[in-house]
């Protein structure tokens, strides 16, 4: 909730914005789209394979366990929170949002379980293969400080001490 101050309220009238809210069907219509919002969603995430499954819809909040991995990636895009960290849980909370984000967020769920799987586009890396990739670049970077300090070193003659 956002403090008040006189330029959020119609004509400066503290308690105005409830009035607003209430007076009519604002916070109906609100509600309803929410909870729409949160069953569209519900229904295009429970019927991906995998860990995405989310538990029953019963608010305007959707529990799903997701691999930490997609979760960092959505993350980066789209506001949410883990809810439980050692079961990879997530919570996702509904609002009035418009529904082409709701879709835009299913769409981007479905195709980060998808190259999880290792099932997305070609240039798509699963999280086991950004690890492996990691790795290997690692590798490199060190390789490459020992190739430098070797060629710092002095060098050595085979030639030396032989008669």
């Amino acid at each position: 909730m956002r403090p008040h101050t006189a330029s959020s309220c119609q004509e400066g009238a503290p308690g105005s914005e409830i009035e607003a809210l209430l007076g009519g069907d604002l916070w109906l219509r609100s509600a309803a789209h929410s909870n729409a919002m949160t069953q569209r969603l519900y229904e295009a995430v429970r019927r991906l394979p995998g860990p995405g499954r989310p538990r029953p819809v019963q608010a305007n909040q959707i529990f799903a366990v997701l691999p930490p991995a997609v979760t960092e990636r959505l993350q980066k895009r789209f506001r949410f929170y883990t809810w439980d960290v050692q079961a990879d849980e997530v919570r996702w909370m509904t609002s009035s949002t418009p529904r082409a984000t709701f879709d835009a967020f299913a769409a981007a769920i479905a195709d980060e379980l998808a190259a999880e799987r290792g099932q997305g586009p070609a240039a798509a890396l699963t999280t086991a293969e950004r690890e492996e990739l990691e790795q290997l670049r690692r590798r490199v970077r060190e390789m490459e400080e020992t190739i430098e300090v070797l060629g710092k070193e002095p060098a050595f003659s085979a030639n030396r001490g032989t008669k």
